[in-house]
């Protein structure tokens, strides 16, 4: 996915951005449009709004920006990006923390903090801090229904094949009853 983020003044957010690593690829001018990358491979587009485009959007634009999302961007240095922001005397809504999510059979570690672009979209800078076993090394639960006068298995809420992929050993339930 490669996000284009509309906004009020392009030099404005380029140089937002350039504080969390990034380096413009190339321009547009005409269209005021830039093209950033940052790291090995996290890029992002930037357009001036004009209301005579014909990507802008139908309904009226009011900040903040991009309600209800936020852009998890890799970085490799959380800390240096913060104190870049501070140095640029850019408010930061929260300050870096170590942070672990749950995944199937581990935990995935991050550094991050959040902070909002000059637009208002809210942009969590994140740092890899590695993988630990999940608490009491149980892989999360999943669930095989087995339907068998149809003949066909599924996944509770989802397909049999993923959760066949995704699960060691999928508790099967059949008519109510629960199996290993």
């Amino acid at each position: 996915m490669l996000p284009e983020l509309v906004v009020d003044d392009l030099e404005v957010s380029v140089a937002f951005y350039a504080l969390l690593g990034f380096t413009i690829v190339y321009r547009r001018p005409v269209e005021r449009f830039a093209y950033l990358r940052a790291g090995a491979g996290v890029e992002l587009m930037l357009e001036q709004v004009d209301p005579a485009d014909r990507l802008h959007p139908e309904v009226e634009l009011a900040h903040p920006y991009g309600r209800g999302m936020n852009l998890s961007i890799d970085v490799v240095d959380v800390a240096a990006v913060h104190a870049a922001l501070l140095d640029a005397a850019h408010p930061v809504r929260h300050r870096p923390q170590e942070r672990w999510y749950a995944r199937t059979h581990d935990e995935i570690g991050t550094l991050e903090m959040t902070v909002a672009d000059p637009d208002g979209y809210l942009v969590r800078p994140t740092q890899d801090i590695g993988t630990r076993p999940r608490p009491g090394g149980q892989p999360e639960p999943c669930w095989l229904v087995v339907d068998r006068r149809r003949r066909r298995a599924r996944l509770r809420g989802g397909r049999a094949r993923f959760a066949l992929r995704r699960c060691q050993r999928p508790s099967v339930v059949l008519r109510g009853e629960t199996r290993r």
